[in-house]
């Protein structure tokens, strides 16, 4: 869909405006004056993917084929079992990141809800907040390999779970210092730059406004995921004690992880794809697995808080979407190639901003029943229909905002090769 819709801005250049003409001092002959078109493109391109590639940290993956049944081990197309399984964590990483990609507010609200959920666990069981996110992810497993992830089970383990040392939680991270603070680095850099570049009145590409808008959103996701394990792929078995005489914890069933955020009933025009979508930004789940493992975006329901959990996540992530969009529009007055990508960026940038309105509607109605508050039902309707329309809205928006950085490239301002002079604000001794 991308790749038609660049195609289709490229298609009506000279037909729906008049296209300004390229800048031609594009190479730079005093390297400390000028910056390249190259140049420009390879720091956002690699600053976006450090802003994902450091902010995302993925539940636990499915279980190694060596812990399968020996039936999936025969057979003539085993070493394609073996390597589906051997890719399952980058093939869980990778989505993550294109989820991040599309939808950066919804890392941010998942963050947010393994966060209130790892600082419960810690608060309530008097464990470490690297025990509550390495819970809240499914790191811990009973005997026969199943994520103990309910409160039930977690009170049987208890005593086992505090007796992990923290050490080796964290010694099952990926953890790479080194990697996050050269992230961590760019990404300040750009901000800055491009900061200082409005300071100085200078032009300031599409793709850089965008950049800087994934930058100030994944920085806080990487802060609300600072105590989670980064990439860990075993689990740590813990043994459940069960007192004489008490029944047996019960098992991770379908029915123990149904969430308890009561999504509106879908129409059946609804594409699964976008279902799905709402699921997750919502905070419900996909139940459709076999019990070895749990859902990419999943974060365990406390039986006494879920539902503010879920409520504040959602305010979050609608505030997070708010400050996305806006960022966009900040791009307003900028020189663009044509009359229709000035209003098409324009018009998407307003949507993105606008559209998160609707989750947080949808979050308000959901307080006012929490406190005993009665909704109107013309209300209700109207929130439930603004919230489903403003999802294809989004979503058609936040790819024009992806193709367009990329189309503009085509013809730009001169300023934006002109570099910013550090050396006034440095003082003179």
């Amino acid at each position: 869909m991308l790749i038609l819709l660049a195609l289709f801005v490229l298609e009506n250049n000279g037909v729906l405006s008049s296209p300004l003409a390229r800048a031609v001092d594009d190479t730079c002959i005093d390297i400390h004056k000028c910056r390249t078109l190259y140049g420009i493109v390879w720091s956002c391109i690699t600053t976006i993917f450090a802003c994902i590639w450091v902010s995302v940290h993925p539940n636990m993956p499915p279980l190694p084929i060596e812990n399968t049944s020996p039936q999936k081990k025969r057979g003539r197309l085993h070493w394609l079992v073996h390597l589906w399984h051997e890719t399952s964590g980058i093939r869980r990483r990778l989505k993550m990141m294109l989820v991040a990609l599309i939808a950066p507010e919804i890392m941010v609200g998942f963050a947010v809800r393994q966060w209130l959920s790892a600082h419960t666990i810690s608060r309530k069981y008097r464990v470490s907040l690297t025990h509550g996110f390495f819970y809240s992810m499914g790191g811990f497993v009973d005997e026969e390999g199943q994520p103990i992830i309910t409160e039930d089970r977690l009170i049987a383990a208890i005593d086992a779970v505090r007796a992990v040392p923290v050490s080796d939680i964290q010694d099952k991270s990926k953890r790479d210092a080194l990697a996050k603070l050269v992230a961590v680095a760019q990404i300040l850099r750009v901000i800055g730059q491009s900061i200082t570049r409005l300071k100085q009145q200078l032009a300031i590409t599409l793709l850089e406004i965008a950049t800087v808008a994934y930058a100030v959103v994944t920085i806080f996701i990487w802060l609300f995921w600072m105590n989670k394990p980064l990439d860990a792929q075993k689990p740590i078995i813990i043994q459940l004690l069960v007192p004489q005489g008490s029944p047996p914890p019960p098992s991770m069933t379908r029915e123990a992880q149904t969430s308890t955020v009561n999504l509106p009933s879908m129409p059946s025009w609804i594409p699964p794809t976008v279902r799905r979508f709402i699921a997750v930004s919502l905070g419900a789940y996909d139940l459709n697995y076999d019990g070895k493992h749990i859902p990419a975006f999943f974060s365990p329901l406390s039986q006494s808080s879920s539902r503010l959990h879920q409520i504040i996540a959602l305010f979050v992530q609608c505030i997070f979407a708010f400050i996305f969009g806006g960022i966009h529009c900040m791009a307003w007055n900028t020189v663009f190639p044509t009359i229709f990508e000035k209003w098409a960026w324009r018009s998407c940038a307003v949507a993105v901003t606008v559209a998160p309105s609707a989750g947080f509607s949808f979050g308000v109605s959901k307080v006012a029943d929490r406190f005993g508050t009665h909704v109107p039902d013309w209300l209700k309707t109207i929130i439930v229909a603004w919230f489903y329309l403003s999802i294809p809205i989004y979503l058609i928006s936040r790819d024009f905002l992806l193709v367009l950085p990329f189309t503009a490239l085509r013809s730009v301002h001169s300023d934006v090769f002109c570099e910013v002079e550090w050396g006034k604000y440095i003082p003179h001794l």
